[in-house]
């Protein structure tokens, strides 16, 4: 273990003045359990893994669906 971050792609949602940031994990990535958001997050933070599926096309090897919520209960984890 060591200061690497797991991969993760940054998600900025705006809209007017209000703007939104977010991170999407990747599932199985050996850095997730040490990342310091994802220990931040706790039981929230497997929301914020995308869940693979079906590309759809040559072109593209992995595909990833990510829903955003933004209140609620459920809602994403934003920074």
């Amino acid at each position: 273990m060591g200061g690497w971050r797991p991969k993760h792609i940054h998600v900025s949602v705006s809209r007017g003045s209000s703007r939104l940031i977010t991170q999407m994990y990747f599932p199985d990535e050996p850095n997730n359990a040490s990342d310091p958001m994802a220990i931040l997050m706790g039981d929230a933070f497997e929301r914020n893994v995308g869940k693979p599926r079906d590309p759809q096309t040559a072109d593209v090897k992995e595909a990833y669906d990510f829903d955003i919520v933004v209140g609620g209960r459920n809602a994403t984890f934003f920074e």
